[in-house]
């Protein structure tokens, strides 16, 4: 399946193609190397490997991703995990050529000063504007600006996830003008009650910190 998908990508146009390993038993490395070289065999697009052992229960460490880039397509990292010391290590042996991007949303800043090339992670899409802010802040030597912006995305984050995390982004996403549609089974829609709570918690933030400039706040 993921060979496929990765050549229904290619097909449409993609630039790349990002793909966890395969997960739920326990492969040895060797059936990972073979997975990702499959896919890399399939199609020339760049591959990212998304590693979120969190998830997946997969740990794609240093020793990993050094054999796994030997793969011609295999590219870059997708590294969603607050070791930090480890994501350095990466950028240590494989150069600067390889592509790191830092998954974890809440330690993005931490991400950006061990050596990551960018960010991607979930709560972006409710608040692009906090984590350009904090992107640019770091590019330009701006650290405590790019950390008291941390701080509030931070405290953004804990609400949300006191509240279903990946409904209660939908809702959210929703009263921004972008309806993302049902949550699938076993993620439930939150309840009116449930939302209001979401909203007010929210607002009581806003006022307290004196929030501006977050879409995500801004349109309740």
């Amino acid at each position: 399946m993921a060979v496929e998908m990765a050549v229904h990508a290619y097909e449409q146009g993609a630039a790349a193609v990002s793909s966890v390993p395969p997960f739920y038993y326990p492969f040895p490395f060797e059936a990972i190397y073979e997975y990702y070289q499959a896919i890399s065999d399939a199609t020339p697009l760049p591959i990212i490997v998304y590693s979120i052992a969190a998830t997946t229960g997969v740990d794609i460490g240093v020793a990993s991703i050094q054999k796994l880039a030997q793969i011609q397509n295999v590219k870059g990292i997708k590294f969603t995990s607050v070791n930090h010391y480890e994501m350095q290590r990466i950028r240590e042996k494989l150069g600067e050529d390889f592509i790191i991007l830092s998954g974890s949303d809440e330690m993005c800043l931490s991400g950006l000063l061990m050596g990551a090339d960018g960010l991607a992670g979930s709560f972006f899409n409710m608040m692009p504007e906090i984590f350009i802010n904090i992107y640019n802040a770091v590019q330009e030597g701006k650290i405590e600006e790019a950390r008291e912006a941390l701080i509030i995305a931070n405290d953004i984050i804990e609400i949300f996830l006191r509240h279903q995390y990946y409904p209660s982004m939908r809702e959210a996403l929703k009263w921004m003008g972008v309806d993302c549609g049902r949550n699938r089974r076993p993620f439930r829609r939150l309840s009116k009650e449930e939302t209001n709570l979401l909203r007010q918690e929210l607002l009581e933030l806003k006022n307290k910190k004196n929030i501006t400039d977050i879409q995500c706040i801004d349109t309740l």
